[in-house]
């Protein structure tokens, strides 16, 4: 298994879990600069979203459409993290969680699309919308994250007597 010359699994399974349960990871990681004071941190971000298409629809904050640009390419990430672990070997070849995966690619990018589309129309309607797909991108990578942080920790426990 070429996982098990990777050091580094429990490193992936503290930062999973820190974004999971919206953790400052940098207050134990002295390597990484900190972040600004009123940074927010893994699932939160769902929160500060929500919050700001609500300000976007009260006309008092200014349109960016980069919060969603991250967000998708962040989704793209985790998927391609967990095709990795599966290719090392490091967690059982599981189609159900490629394709939550994948899934959670797909709404992000049409939540971003739907932010775009808003910014051409000015239709608030979508901003309704966008905060239902917020929500519900929110409750599957969730889920998501929980089966991949399960299937973690067991080869932790079994390989590493970690955890």
């Amino acid at each position: 298994m070429l996982w098990r010359h990777n050091n580094n699994i429990s490193l992936v399974l503290k930062l999973l879990t820190d974004y999971l349960y919206a953790k400052n990871s940098y207050d134990s990681m002295p390597l990484f600069t900190k972040p600004r004071e009123h940074a927010s941190f893994g699932v939160a971000v769902y929160a500060d979203l929500n919050d700001f298409l609500i300000q976007i629809k009260q006309n008092s904050i200014q349109h960016s459409s980069l919060p969603f640009h991250i967000l998708y390419e962040h989704k793209k990430v985790l998927h391609l993290l967990v095709e990795y672990l599966i290719k090392i070997d490091c967690i059982a070849d599981s189609q159900s969680m490629l394709n939550d995966f994948s899934l959670l690619v797909e709404k992000t990018i049409v939540l971003r699309n739907l932010y775009l589309k808003f910014e051409i129309s000015e239709d608030h309607s979508l901003i309704n919308k966008m905060r239902e797909s917020l929500e519900s991108i929110q409750a599957l990578e969730a889920s998501a994250l929980e089966s991949l942080i399960d299937l973690i920790e067991m080869i932790c426990k079994r390989d590493f007597s970690i955890v």
